[in-house]
């Protein structure tokens, strides 16, 4: 079981048809690595090439792609969906106005990799995780 996933999503994953399966994935063989990458550049030449070599019509690929431009669009308003610290976004979530100009992330933010701004390989940073190590590892002679 996963975490997040309705009864009705598990009940559309039991219902899915081997044979439409079957047919997206002759329809995506099809393509070219450049079509997959980059859908947008698959014209009406290329549609009816990748449904000859299919074996399917060129409608069915026409949904296929039409079906996916739909899923990427909503993983993407998902994904900003998700980022409550993005400037433009209210303290709620909501999508607020744009953040003002000249302001950025805070420096300690996962955008930047945290460590408070400071780079990896710096003096400072580099004391403060060997005070942490000294604080949780206790020494080879201390009794248990």
């Amino acid at each position: 079981m996963m975490p997040g996933v309705t009864k009705e999503m598990r009940s559309a994953a039991n219902n899915v048809d081997e044979g439409e399966l079957n047919k997206i994935e002759a329809i995506i063989r099809s393509m070219t690595k450049r079509e997959r990458r980059e859908p947008v550049i698959i014209d009406g030449s290329r549609r009816t090439r990748i449904a000859r070599g299919s074996g399917t019509t060129v409608s069915a690929v026409n949904q296929l792609l039409k079906q996916f431009n739909e899923m990427r669009k909503m993983m993407r308003q998902m994904s900003s969906a998700r980022c409550r610290r993005c400037p433009g976004y209210g303290s709620d979530g909501e999508q607020g106005g744009e953040a003002p100009r000249g302001e950025a992330l805070p420096r300690d933010s996962k955008r930047w990799g945290g460590n408070e701004g400071r780079a990896t390989g710096s003096k400072r940073w580099r004391q403060k995780q060997e005070e942490e190590r000294r604080r949780v590892t206790p020494p080879n002679n201390a009794k248990l």
